[in-house]
């Protein structure tokens, strides 16, 4: 091991060779004004709307779509083509994860409507609110909504008041791991965190766990998620007797007072979800699936752009098979050995990261795992995780 250490600077330096992390580079487009304008109509055919899967083209579309929009925003075109500017950025920011174009491409619709607002219009100038953290855009749209003519947006409108009101904060909260270990939710920011608060004696929320299973099968490979289950039962003998018998696979906790953040009184089954930056982008009932998983599935892609990883890797891990792990009892139990001095975080860090290398290797992208190996071990060298990448590193040469 000694010896194979001793190679990894050379390594690492005849890799690093005349190549850069596209992710992280400033963009440096610049269009013609006819070609910006083939563009602008191009991407706003093809891309998805609001509320429909995204899928991995669709993604690396959105990316490339959010350049044009951002060089558009600062030279703007003339003609129908300034038209088509809000639909393209309200779209590509959507598919792409990028909070900031999609609110300004709300912004602008909203502004070109002048006083002949649209509910489409007010509704995505509220989601992407919430998603950048801006309270005032998302009160806007929803003061609207509230007193619209559309009366499910109505009721919808009101009950996401409160939330917006505080999207720009993060949740600063803690509950109790089934080994009774307290954890805190700032330990996950960068990740999307999913609460899913449940009850062995709560029917309802039983009959949910199916479509929750499903739903955590479809996304456990992604390094980027992470669902928590916090049981609202008396015991934590009852909460994970319970969850080993339903067969719910994700990391289990109990809490009686963070559900006091949301609501009052017994109010399972509810799921919260939690952005990258750790404010809480959606709540509300599991059986609103179509929700969760847009704003989710948002979530995951925003948390790999800052992640600086590849364009479609959010959407295509989904289809990773990955191997069935048992019940886990406790959160903490999830988490890697680390070494002396090493951090926790970093650790765990590492190892969702070789996950996802791994994935890229089984797949046959050598190039795309070649990157996060070197990320790896660039960042967390005296990890576990980051002396495997190296070995892997090596075999790759």
């Amino acid at each position: 091991m000694v010896y194979r250490l001793t190679l990894l600077p050379l390594l690492l330096g005849s890799l690093l060779l005349g190549q850069s992390n596209p992710a992280t580079q400033p963009d440096q487009a610049a269009y013609t004004p006819q070609e910006l304008a083939r563009l602008i109509r191009q991407y706003g055919d093809e891309l998805t709307d609001i509320d429909v899967e995204v899928t991995p083209a669709m993604e690396a579309k959105a990316i490339e779509a959010c350049k044009a929009f951002r060089y558009a925003a600062k030279n703007p075109p003339a003609g129908p083509a300034l038209d088509g500017l809000n639909r393209v950025g309200i779209r590509a920011g959507f598919a792409a994860g990028d909070p900031a174009v999609m609110l300004e491409g709300a912004k602008l619709r909203w502004q070109g409507e002048k006083d002949k607002h649209t509910d489409y219009t007010a509704y995505a100038l509220v989601w992407a609110g919430i998603f950048a953290g801006d309270a005032a855009q998302a009160k806007i749209g929803l003061d609207y909504l509230a007193h619209g003519p559309t009366e499910p947006l109505r009721e919808w409108a009101q009950q996401m008041l409160p939330l917006a009101a505080d999207c720009a904060k993060p949740l600063d909260a803690s509950f109790s791991a089934l080994d009774g270990s307290n954890v805190s939710l700032s330990r996950y920011r960068g990740r999307v965190v999913v609460m899913f608060f449940w009850a062995v004696w709560c029917k309802p929320s039983l009959e949910q766990v199916p479509a929750m299973k499903a739903f955590h099968a479809q996304r456990k490979a992604d390094g980027n998620f992470l669902l928590v289950g916090l049981s609202m039962d008396d015991s934590s003998q009852t909460a994970l007797t319970g969850a080993r018998d339903l067969g719910m696979k994700w990391p289990q906790a109990m809490n009686q007072n963070l559900r006091e953040k949301f609501s009052s009184g017994n109010f399972v089954p509810h799921v919260v979800v939690l952005s990258p930056a750790g404010t809480v982008i959606w709540q509300g009932h599991p059986v609103i699936k179509n929700v969760l998983a847009m704003t989710v599935d948002f979530a995951r892609r925003q948390a790999a752009r800052q992640a600086g990883l590849p364009a479609g890797i959010a959407t295509s891990l989904a289809a990773v098979s990955a191997p069935a792990s048992a019940p886990t009892a406790a959160i903490s139990v999830s988490r890697p050995a680390t070494r002396p001095g090493v951090s926790e975080d970093d650790a765990f860090a590492a190892e969702q990261k070789l996950k996802i290398a791994n994935m890229y290797l089984k797949n046959g992208m050598k190039d795309r795992a070649r990157t996060v190996l070197m990320e790896i071990v660039q960042k967390y060298p005296n990890t576990p995780a980051g002396q495997k990448a190296a070995e892997a590193l090596l075999q790759l040469r």
